[in-house]
């Protein structure tokens, strides 16, 4: 069966991901959804408790997630969506369609 849909996949490496996820504009993107004050506290919490390094030091900061934290992918999703965003506006507005060829 054909199908007349349009898909495109874009794949890249976004460098640092986890390391340059901003806390501010990620809470703002958070706050849109989740109306309850207890989870977003929780949340940035999570956000701002830091990292326990090998050599006993602790570290916090002003972006970023804790890669490996229960949070941080789901967060990054979050985080990623404006790009989803970002490419979905391109395409609606795009003038041309061009079908994908079946061979």
């Amino acid at each position: 069966m054909a199908s007349n849909a349009y898909e495109w996949v874009l794949e890249g490496d976004i460098e640092a991901c986890f390391d340059t996820i901003d806390h501010a504009a990620l809470m703002g993107r958070v706050r849109r959804r989740i109306g309850d004050k207890r989870v977003l506290a929780l949340v940035k919490a999570f956000l701002k408790a830091g990292s326990l390094y090998r050599d006993r030091s602790a570290g916090g900061d002003p972006t970023g997630t804790p890669q490996g934290g229960i949070l941080s992918l789901l967060l990054a999703n979050v985080a990623l969506w404006v790009l989803d965003e970002h490419f979905a506006g391109l395409w609606r507005n795009r003038v041309e369609r061009v079908p994908r060829q079946i061979s």
